[in-house]
């Protein structure tokens, strides 16, 4: 696939994924309190796990052994 369009194609889909996330604030206020409160602590520990894995890999990486340096 040429890079022009897997280019295109990134940020067609990181344009409507922002889109896709976003819930009017009209409707999620139809959703009773106890219910959204109980949605927002289980992204809320969704989002802490996800970022303790982000560590955990990034530091994962950074113990990798360095490849040898190249020299022409």
């Amino acid at each position: 696939m040429p890079l022009g369009l897997r280019l295109w194609l990134l940020l067609w889909i990181a344009g409507c994924a922002e889109q896709a996330l976003i819930v009017p604030e009209s409707d999620w206020q139809t959703v009773p309190t106890a219910q959204r409160a109980a949605i927002d602590r289980q992204y809320e520990a969704d989002l802490a796990a996800a970022r303790a894995e982000l560590t955990a890999a990034t530091a994962s990486l950074a113990e990798l052994p360095k490849p040898p340096a190249f020299v022409k």
